[in-house]
């Protein structure tokens, strides 16, 4: 690793007067096209925008927060202001779980399923129609009207709607797509489909995929935002194969990582914010580093040193400030990871392997960086066929809890699988630096090269030989009888013959308690103190916004951050 320099001055700081009311917000899809331009800053992968808007099916795959969302609407605003590039439809599918609820039960699941997907797309055609300043009202092929396709859809996701007031397929909605294209005086089509698997559940990722295949043509070039661990494409599927897969992400480890994640930061904070943060020597590169790549962690970071800065009443920053930030951020992730337990049950004990198989590691770099001078943020486990491991690790990566590195061989030992471990997990546990209190002084410079050696495990000493035996599913019994289900893909129960349905998703998760949001303890005490809101249900009522801002140090940005989580927690 190299130390960073500071950010170039062609990365200039806004200006307090300018700075938008999305300053801090965390979720691209909601930025405006004048912020995705101010705040986007490309990659060392400088070919990843016409990857997005050249031709053929193309999988983007990176952790939460990692900046796909960002690169999608960057591309979609980029084809939309040059003539020369494809006409782009830009989709989120985060919403999913409305559909889920509304129609969880319903013979024709799967229909539903496919007409929405699809529905979707149309719609977003439209809107990038209205965003070439053109206007479309109706779509020949097929007599759509667009007022009437936008009932329908919603109707989809209320679970009112009659099946077949319209038909679409991906052959009909391809030929669409082409036709609408030519009328905006574009050649072919780019779909750009965000958040396009990991809210669906397995089942349906595998149907996803396969309208994904079906719609991709010569002329139309799908793109979807996915998940690393957690996707499931189906027999019929091949990443690699049907779509070129793009991992993206600036690395650590590489030379110019720490000047890239402060030009990204300087790009949303105030110059007077950024000045503050700068004054503290070495708070912002190990910020940077606690990021662990992901731009959202870094902007989160900075938001809570600044915040925590002006509740404490301290007259200046202090690394105090950024230990407590990345404390926060931890907790954040790690609550992500547990959440998973709510989201997919039978999971339950897979996640809790993963919480033990973290602090196992953990302790063993701890031990390792204790007797080195260089210290290391690796860990290797002997490769083995265990695809109970498989799991653990998928989900730990999806959580953005550590990050697979290339396989290591050790000759006659075999091949050992490598990972880096969440950076502000390890300053959080001393694992790097065994300092005490609330210091990370050093750290920055203790990161600024990393030791090419690192801990090995073998298989057997996970979780001292029982990991196995511990990550088993959690199966919920027939709700008619009682007695547990022969196997996880039974559909009737072998006792009472009744049908198995698992319950809907979004229906359970919005009964949770507040307290099970990725939210500071802090802003959740206030919320209960309140006594307008107990459950996530509480938080996606309408004008929610304003009532939690009535609560005292709840202002618009921090309501809407509440609810975002709220939404990310229920409807993905």
């Amino acid at each position: 690793m190299v130390k960073a320099n500071k950010p170039d001055s062609q990365s200039k700081a806004i200006p307090e007067a300018v700075m938008s009311e999305n300053q801090y917000q965390e979720h691209a899809e909601k930025l405006t096209r004048k912020e995705v331009k101010e705040w986007y800053v490309e990659l060392s992968q400088s070919n990843l925008i016409p990857k997005l808007t050249g031709r053929g099916a193309k999988l983007l795959i990176a952790p939460r927060g990692a900046g796909k969302s960002m690169l999608f609407r960057k591309a979609y605003f980029q084809c939309i202001e040059k003539e020369h590039l494809p006409f782009p439809v830009y989709v989120n599918y985060s919403n999913y779980a409305r559909v889920d609820y509304a129609s969880h039960n319903r013979h024709d699941y799967i229909v539903v399923f496919r007409k929405w997907i699809l529905g979707k797309v149309l719609l977003a055609s439209v809107k990038s129609y209205d965003d070439l300043d053109q206007k479309i009202d109706f779509i020949d092929y097929g007599d759509i009207e667009i007022k009437k396709l936008e009932t329908f859809t919603r109707a989809l996701e209320g679970g009112t709607y009659n099946p077949t007031e319209i038909e679409l397929s991906p052959d009909s909605v391809s030929l669409i797509l082409i036709q609408i294209a030519k009328k905006a005086g574009r050649s072919r089509v780019v779909l750009l489909l965000d958040d396009a698997a990991h809210a669906f559940t397995p089942e349906l990722q595998k149907e996803f995929f396969g309208i994904f295949r079906a719609l991709s043509t010569v002329l139309v070039s799908p793109k979807a935002a996915v998940y690393p661990g957690i996707t499931s494409y189906g027999d019929k599927f091949h990443s690699g194969h049907d779509a070129e897969v793009i991992k993206i992400g600036v690395p650590p480890e590489a030379p110019d990582y720490s000047n890239h994640m402060l030009r990204l930061l300087k790009t949303r904070l105030s110059q007077e914010d950024y000045t503050k943060l700068e004054q503290v020597s070495g708070l912002l590169e190990t910020l940077a580093y606690a990021a662990s790549g992901i731009p959202r962690g870094l902007i989160v970071m900075a938001r809570h040193c600044l915040e925590g800065n002006d509740e404490s009443g301290r007259s200046g920053i202090t690394m105090v400030n950024g230990w407590d930030s990345i404390v926060e951020w931890n907790r954040y992730i790690r609550q992500l990871f547990q959440s998973i337990a709510s989201k997919v049950p039978r999971y339950k004990h897979y996640i809790a392997c993963g919480d033990k198989l973290l602090f196992q590691f953990l302790d063993q770099i701890r031990k390792y960086n204790a007797q080195i001078e260089t210290k290391t943020i690796y860990i290797a486990v002997e490769s083995n066929q265990s695809p109970r491991y498989d799991m653990v690790i998928q989900y730990l990566e999806y959580a953005g809890i550590l990050f697979e590195r290339p396989d290591i061989s050790r000759g006659k030992r075999g091949i050992y699988n490598r990972y880096m471990l969440h950076i502000g997990i390890l300053i959080e546990n001393r694992a790097i630096i065994n300092a005490r209190g609330k210091s990370i002084k050093g750290i920055e410079a203790s990161l600024n090269k990393v030791s090419t050696l690192f801990p090995q495990l073998v298989y057997n000493s996970l979780l001292n030989g029982d990991l196995d035996n511990l990550c088993q599913l959690d199966l919920p019994p027939c709700p008619k009888c009682g007695n547990q289900r022969a196997f996880p893909e039974a559909k009737y129960c072998t006792f009472c013959g009744n049908e198995l349905i698992d319950a809907p998703m979004y229906g359970e998760l919005i009964k949770q308690p507040i307290s099970a949001l990725p939210l500071s303890e802090k802003k959740i005490k206030s919320m209960l103190d309140s006594n307008m809101f107990s459950t996530v249900s509480d938080l996606l009522q309408p004008n929610v916004e304003q009532r939690l801002q009535q609560i005292r140090q709840i202002g618009p940005v921090r309501a809407a951050e509440i609810v975002s989580a709220a939404e990310e927690f229920a409807l993905t």
